[in-house]
């Protein structure tokens, strides 16, 4: 079970990217489960996504009764025991960059579970530190192919583009990190693409004079979202805020009636010359199927005026579930963010600060017969549950500085938050 990094902000750093990033959300991480961090609070710890999008066993949901676990689907308890100490092995090699060893423990979690995405993704980045280049290629290939989860994917397009500058092969490296980018906002991807001369650019990064306009620009590049192929329809749902000014905008390939695919929140500003696209409030994601469930809420949004400035505060929400296997063990991930933003002739959202993340890992399913009880009582005890939050306050002072001050838990990649950011 990994915790994972969330998607816009991915604050926590994984641990096999502690060698080239730092740590996660701001790093985009190979998948490791020590080092993202947190999800879910106490009362969302034991929610899990509708049945539909598992072709596991149906999971609880908030204010559902206690649901079921039988024989069937069953997960072999020794495999499910041996690909965990093998991934918990490698993890904790590459953390002491023991690269060589690390790519042979990730191969050992494979052949117990041939295909795993996240094993993949991991074997790729320690091949690529162990200098074996060609096996971290072929191995990144097959994270592309296996991953469905848009942030694995991206991790792995990261993968694919630090491989590529140690290659020289520049072009190549440009083309990963933006494919990344396109996925998962990430600094550390960002660095490394404008280091290489690539071009930052935003889907539709300009303005348009209406919001019809912006979303004819989302519809027509819909078609390179890898989460929209096969899509019938387009939903472009707009969202009108309480601050003049700024608006949300949820869109996505299936439209609103159509849950599956993948459905970005966008946050849209008024300049002088249109409405423009200034920040991602996270993202519902539910494919149909793999476990996987997200869904991201708008909380609140409220201004104030500093040094004869508008700032907006936009608070927004992200829950992320995914089942693993058979959907007897899960992980969620939930982060409490807030967006600051300049409105002007030239709008602008410089900061967006996670003030609570909760990592946890569940077992949301309630055991139906024996089997399946010492089934899951075996994962238990391999894997116990477990929840941790790491939470932080801001300031903002007279002359647009943003301060950060971390209340419970340390995450490096707040550093530059703690020691202040001007707004202007």
């Amino acid at each position: 079970m990994t915790f994972r990094p969330l998607r816009p902000l991915a604050p926590a750093v994984a641990l096999l990217l502690l060698s080239s990033a730092c740590d996660k959300k701001d790093a985009p991480t190979a998948t490791s489960a020590s080092s993202t961090a947190a999800a879910a609070t106490a009362s969302a710890a034991k929610s899990a996504p509708p049945a539909s999008a598992s072709a596991a066993p149906s999971a609880k949901k908030p204010g559902d009764g206690k649901a079921t676990a039988t024989a069937e689907g069953k997960v072999t308890v020794e495999k499910r025991a041996g690909y965990n100490k093998m991934l918990a092995e490698g993890r904790k090699l590459a953390g002491e960059k023991k690269w060589v060893e690390a790519t042979k423990a990730f191969e050992a979690a494979l052949t117990a579970n041939p295909g795993d995405p996240r094993a993949l993704a991991e074997l790729g980045y320690a091949a690529y530190h162990a200098n074996d280049l060609s096996k971290a290629t072929a191995t990144n290939a097959k994270a592309l192919e296996a991953a469905t989860d848009p942030q694995l994917k991206a991790q792995v397009l990261f993968n694919e583009g630090m491989v590529a500058e140690k290659q020289n092969n520049k072009e190549l490296a440009k083309k990963s990190y933006e494919a990344s980018l396109k996925l998962r906002p990430n600094t550390t991807v960002e660095k490394r693409l404008t280091d290489l001369g690539g071009a930052l650019v935003r889907t539709c990064d300009k303005s348009y004079p209406t919001i019809d306009a912006l979303c004819t620009c989302l519809k027509t590049n819909e078609k390179d979202s890898i989460m929209s192929i096969g899509a019938s329809s387009f939903a472009c749902t707009e969202k009108p805020q309480t601050v003049p000014g700024l608006t949300v905008l949820r869109w996505g390939g299936g439209g609103d009636a159509d849950e599956s695919g993948e459905h970005p929140w966008l946050l849209l500003a008024k300049a002088a010359d249109g409405w423009r696209n200034v920040a991602e409030l996270g993202s519902d994601y539910s494919p149909g199927a793999f476990g996987v469930n997200n869904e991201a809420s708008v909380d609140s949004v409220t201004s104030r005026t500093i040094d004869g400035h508008t700032v907006a505060e936009i608070t927004w929400s992200q829950h992320d579930y995914d089942a693993n296997m058979a959907g007897l063990e899960a992980e969620t991930y939930d982060t409490k963010n807030v967006t600051i933003c300049v409105l002007g002739p030239v709008p602008k959202c410089p900061v967006t600060i996670p003030v609570e993340e909760t990592s946890a890992i569940i077992y949301p399913l309630e055991p139906e017969d024996d089997e399946a009880k010492k089934e899951i009582a075996e994962l238990k005890k391999e894997n116990p549950e477990k929840s941790e939050t790491k939470t932080a306050t801001y300031a903002i002072d007279g002359t647009g500085l943003v301060t950060v001050k971390e209340t419970k838990g340390s995450r490096p990649f707040l550093a530059p938050l703690v020691k202040g950011v001007k707004l202007w």
